[in-house]
């Protein structure tokens, strides 16, 4: 029986001798796919900060547009204002011209 025993310890030992070097491999890859990660991961985080910073950038842009596009309505509103009152006006005069003037 310590016979028996010797071999299957021996035997035991080659099997566990032979799965160390895939076991390593393995863990190597499992490594090389972390790092690769952790890489991509980077990457992602600098193109979602420069993202962020570009959609910074357009909100102040649009909110810029929008303050000049209010300006341009007041002004716009003030011309629609001004337009009315000179057609008026000459809407007056040619009244007055066609009736003949004062008498």
């Amino acid at each position: 029986m310590s016979q028996n025993l010797t071999i299957a310890l021996e035997w035991g030992a080659k099997i566990l001798s032979m799965m160390v070097i895939p076991t390593l491999f393995w863990l190597n890859t499992l490594e090389v796919e972390r790092a690769v990660q952790a890489q991509s991961i980077r990457i992602l985080q600098k193109k979602v900060a420069k993202q962020e910073d570009e959609l910074s950038d357009v909100k102040e842009l649009v909110s810029e547009n929008a303050a000049t596009l209010g300006k341009i309505q007041v002004t716009l509103d003030i011309m629609s204002i001004t337009l009315n009152e000179v057609r008026n006006s000459i809407r007056t005069h040619e009244a007055f011209h066609l009736s003949g003037g004062p008498k």
